[in-house]
């Protein structure tokens, strides 16, 4: 039990650092399209230094991982433990890295769609004021918002970032259906 338990932490583990780094990667990209949401918005929700937003991409980077290393630890934790009780969990795990994949591609996938959808709601709200994303509970973030001059990308890529943990969500649940299939599969052809 020992070794199934350091297999399941090893896995987990991986999880978060590719969930992490896939966190990176895609707020690079999203930087791309709106700096100011960075700007203005994550680097303030993140607390993130100003030591650290030198250069900006560093900051981003910051973002990128503390956003999504912890949505490594669920997914990993869950795909993870199944069959954590059979006796070929090892064998299992090809499986699970599978599942891992559709995450991935599930994720990626409501990225794009978040960015369509960001385009289709930010279309014609170039003069709307954009205090309307903030509950008010924040009076700060209020201000930095309100500073942001591009609201169409900035609208973009809030949707993109939205609709990618939706995304890993639906991903998840895929990834889920993936494995209890193909461990079937497994136990009947042994």
């Amino acid at each position: 039990m020992i070794k199934k338990m350091l297999v399941f932490v090893f896995f987990v583990l991986i999880t978060c650092l590719i969930a992490g780094i896939f966190g990176i990667a895609h707020d690079q990209v999203t930087y791309s399209i709106s700096p100011e949401y960075y700007i203005h918005f994550k680097f303030h929700q993140f607390q993130i230094s100003e030591f650290l937003t030198t250069p900006p991409r560093l900051g981003v980077s910051l973002v990128g991982f503390l956003a999504t290393w912890w949505t490594g630890l669920i997914i990993g934790g869950i795909i993870g433990l199944l069959g954590i009780t059979q006796e070929n969990f090892s064998s299992l795990m090809k499986v699970k890295f599978k599942s891992l994949i559709y995450v991935f591609l599930v994720t990626i996938t409501f990225s794009v769609i978040g960015y369509f959808v960001g385009v289709i709601k930010a279309s014609g709200m170039k003069d709307w004021p954009i205090s309307y994303l903030n509950d008010g509970s924040d009076i700060s973030l209020d201000y930095q918002i309100e500073k942001t001059i591009d609201i169409a990308n900035f609208i973009k890529v809030e949707m993109i970032h939205n609709f990618s943990y939706l995304g890993g969500l639906a991903g998840l649940i895929l990834g889920v259906f993936y494995y209890v299939r193909k461990s079937k599969s497994f136990h009947k052809s042994q």
